[in-house]
C-alpha cells in the first residue's frame, strides 16, 4: 500500500465515526418528530376517520423517505466507493431482492397514477377492501366480504409488487350504495313470468324508501365520472344458462347495508307459492 493511500485512510478514519452519529441522531430526530405527528393527528379519538388515516399514512411515507435520503446524502461517497468495489456483488442482490424493488416501484406506479388512496374501497386482483395504510412495500386492506358487502375484520397486506401485475378496481362510491346483483336459478317448466312479477313487486316495494335517493346518488356519480349509468330502479330479468336451467336476475342500486333486506325479499317472493286462480 503506498503512503498516498495510507494517508487518505487516516483522513478517513475520523470520518466515519461522525457521520455514524450524524445518522443515528437523523434517525432519532426523524422517528419523533414522526411520532409526535402522529399523536397530533390522531389525538385521542379510538376509531379514525379516512381524513385522519391519509394524514398518518402521509406522515409515515415521508419520514421513511426523509430518513432514506438524508441517509444516503450523508453516505453517497461511501456508498460510491462501496458500489465500485463489489459491483458483482451489488449485481446479485438486485437479482436476490427483485420483490423487493418490484414493491417499490408499484408504490411508485401508485403515487404517480394517483389510482387510489387511504379511505378508498379498491380491488387489487382476488383482494377486495378499504385501504387504512399504503407505504412502500404494502398496501393494507380491510377486507370486505363481497357477499354482503361487510368489513370482515380481516387485515390483507397486500405486496405493491402486484399493482403491476393485477388491474386495480377503484369502487369508493359503493361505500354508501352499490349494484347489487342477485341470480336465482330454477328447474325449467315453472312459472317463469310469474315469479319474475312476484319477485320484481317484493323488490319494487322494498327499494321504495331510498329509490329517489339512490337516483340522486346515480347521478351525481354520473356527472362526477362523465359516463352514463345503467338504471338505477330495481328490475328483475329472466334468462336461460348453458344446462337450461331458468335464471331470474335481481339488480338494483341501493345502500350497502340494503343488500341483506333485499335478498331477502326477492327469495321470500320467489318462493312464495302463487293463489290459485279462479274457475
Amino acid at each position: 500500500m503506498t503512503p498516498e493511500m495510507l494517508g487518505v485512510e487516516a483522513e478517513l478514519a475520523p470520518v466515519v465515526p461522525i457521520k455514524l452519529l450524524l445518522s443515528i441522531l437523523i434517525v432519532l430526530a426523524t422517528m419523533a418528530a414522526r411520532w409526535l405527528l402522529v399523536r397530533l393527528v390522531r389525538g385521542r379519538d379510538d376509531i379514525l376517520s379516512d381524513r385522519q388515516r391519509y394524514w398518518i399514512s402521509l406522515v409515515k411515507n415521508v419520514s421513511s423517505a426523509v430518513v432514506v435520503l438524508a441517509l444516503f446524502a450523508l453516505w453517497l461517497q461511501e456508498i460510491e466507493d462501496f458500489a465500485l468495489s463489489i459491483a458483482a456483488v451489488a449485481v446479485a442482490v438486485v437479482i436476490a431482492t427483485k420483490e423487493l424493488w418490484l414493491c417499490v416501484t408499484g408504490a411508485t406506479w401508485r403515487g404517480v397514477s394517483q389510482a387510489f388512496s387511504v379511505g378508498d374501497w379498491i380491488e387489487i386482483g382476488p383482494h377486495s377492501g378499504e385501504v387504512i395504510d399504503e407505504n412502500l412495500l404494502a398496501t393494507v386492506l380491510q377486507e370486505i366480504d363481497p357477499y354482503d358487502y361487510n368489513l370482515t375484520g380481516r387485515v390483507v397486506s397486500v405486496p405493491n409488487s402486484l399493482l403491476l401485475s393485477a388491474p386495480v378496481i377503484n369502487n369508493s362510491f359503493r361505500k354508501r350504495f352499490i349494484y347489487f346483483s342477485l341470480d336465482i336459478h330454477s328447474e325449467p317448466g315453472g312459472d317463469a313470468l310469474g315469479a319474475r312479477d312476484r319477485v320484481q313487486a317484493a323488490v319494487e316495494a322494498a327499494a321504495a324508501d331510498f329509490g329517489e335517493l339512490a337516483r340522486r346518488y346515480a347521478a351525481r356519480i354520473e356527472k362526477t365520472a362523465g359516463a352514463r349509468l345503467r338504471d338505477p330502479s330495481p328490475l328483475v330479468s329472466v334468462h336461460t344458462t348453458e344446462l337450461a336451467k331458468v335464471v331470474l336476475r335481481v339488480t338494483a342500486f341501493c345502500p350497502r347495508e340494503r343488500t341483506a333486506m333485499l335478498r331477502e325479499a326477492a327469495m321470500a317472493a320467489f318462493f312464495a307459492v302463487p293463489p290459485p286462480r279462479p274457475v
